[in-house]
């Protein structure tokens, strides 16, 4: 027999912490440059390496001047970390569904996600967390604890 999980409705901190995500991404995107879809270090690396290549064969525009040349190729500055995390778009140009960077999209996506993580995360630790009153680590593990635990009220049928 499975046991069976009670709807739990969401909470008004849920719905709080999705408008602020979404006032965040909306934010930043606004507020950031469309015209700066040049400026895609990582992607031309990322579009390269699904070539099977390291690096750029061509000399890359003025305005890459991160871009480290050796030997007959142009390598990346970043890390390859930044590099992977673009395989995706720049799959996605190899197959011909986007044609340009969506770099203002990704970006306020990111921004929104980091709203409502950090808010989850404050969430977590509870109201004492920015108190300013000094408490231990034991004190505050123990308050945590107490916050979490549901309460046990006895109850007569």
């Amino acid at each position: 027999m499975d046991a069976e999980v009670p709807n739990k409705p969401i909470t008004r901190d849920v719905w709080v912490a999705i408008g602020l995500s979404l006032v965040a991404a909306l934010a930043f995107y606004f507020s950031t440059n469309p015209t700066l879809h040049d400026l895609d270090y990582t992607l031309e690396i990322a579009s390269a390496l699904l070539r099977g290549d390291l690096g750029l064969r061509e000399k890359p525009p003025e305005w890459l001047n991160e871009m480290i040349p050796y030997g007959n190729k142009y390598y990346s500055a970043f890390p390859l970390g930044a590099v992977i995390s673009m395989m995706p778009v720049a799959l996605l140009q190899k197959m011909s569904l986007i044609h340009n960077v969506p770099a203002r999209v990704l970006d306020a996506l990111i921004a929104g996600a980091c709203v409502y993580f950090f808010f989850q995360l404050a969430k977590a630790f509870g109201p004492h967390y920015s108190s300013l009153k000094p408490q231990s680590l034991a004190a505050q593990r123990h308050a945590l604890h107490h916050a979490r635990r549901p309460s046990r009220v006895a109850t007569t049928v």
